[in-house]
């Protein structure tokens, strides 16, 4: 029998539903059971990274579960809980490096295979319960502009144009009158957005994660920089309550740039890790603990999500 390649299989899901329009993370229409938050495990509580948060909001969105744990079938039965019959799990991935060898001549090998999880809207007992959508982000939200005072990061508001300049290591907005929202998002919404897309970029810096961001607009390094900054805006932005999940106009925006990176059967794994790196060290800044807990907020009647930094 050959041998699997799961980062094939994986790219090719996505580069399928990119030429759908629709993204993995992304359910475009309202209502349903969809609701805040990012997948953790329902036993540890840790929150799942890199690729399997594509893979299980993925599956959230197309099944319409409303709740973010999960956990293996022998994890939820060590929970007392049952699995409904004929359920089918969702394949997420597991990877780390095998250190062989001894000094000099360590080697790494990298361990990748793939296994099922279970939401907990597939176990016995559960009946969906009816989500109240948020009404629309109107008013500055204040643990979010605290989040974003904490990072240190110098933001220059004025001129037509939001973006990174590395020289400087300064983050460029338009003023606040000159948002206008998108189909799907408040003005707020999207000056939340793109502030965290450009924080996204500031986490690269040499100083912080030492990202190459590649040196020609569309190349594939620059592609995956804008990828990066991108998804670790959705990941932030959803986890702080800004919006339930990645706008219409953040898949739209990704769409732009997944052909050059699934070029490279690897590349969406990369793009997502650095993605959950990115959000991590901007919640690593805000000196908390291991986990983040925000406040509800009166724009929102859904408690906000936790994310471990």
């Amino acid at each position: 029998m050959p041998q699997r390649d799961i980062y094939q299989e994986v790219t090719d899901k996505i580069f399928q539903k990119a030429q759908q329009g629709v993204m993995p993370w992304q359910k475009p229409w309202s209502g349903g059971g969809y609701s805040f938050g990012l997948p953790k495990n329902g036993t540890t509580g840790a929150m799942y990274r890199g690729i399997n948060i594509l893979l299980l909001e993925c599956a959230s969105m197309e099944k319409d579960y409303e709740l973010h744990e999960w956990c293996s079938y022998k994890q939820w039965q060590e929970k007392g809980q049952q699995v409904r019959k004929d359920e089918k799990g969702t394949k997420i991935i597991f990877y780390k490096d095998l250190v062989i060898g001894e000094e000099e001549d360590e080697k790494k090998i990298p361990l990748l295979k793939d296994y099922s999880v279970f939401n907990a809207c597939q176990l016995e007992g559960y009946k969906p319960s009816e989500i109240v959508q948020p009404a629309p982000l109107v008013e500055r939200l204040t643990h979010v502009d605290e989040f974003i005072e904490n990072t240190g990061a110098i933001i220059v508001r004025g001129g037509n144009q939001n973006y990174y300049r590395p020289s400087t290591d300064t983050i460029h907005l338009v003023d606040n009158d000159r948002w206008i929202g998108t189909a799907d998002q408040t003005p707020l919404q999207a000056e939340y957005n793109v502030t965290f897309h450009e924080l996204g970029h500031w986490t690269g810096a040499k100083s912080r994660l030492d990202r190459d961001g590649g040196k020609r607009f569309g190349d594939a390094k620059y592609a995956a920089e804008e990828g990066v900054a991108e998804m670790s805006a959705a990941f932030v932005c959803t986890a702080l309550g800004v919006q339930p999940g990645p706008s219409q106009n953040t898949v739209s925006y990704l769409g732009n740039w997944l052909p050059e990176v699934l070029k490279d059967k690897k590349g969406i794994f990369a793009v997502s890790s650095e993605a959950t790196k990115a959000a991590d060290y901007l919640f690593m800044l805000q000196n908390k603990a291991d986990i983040i807990s925000m406040p509800k907020t009166a724009s929102n009647n859904n408690p906000q999500p936790r994310l471990a930094a």
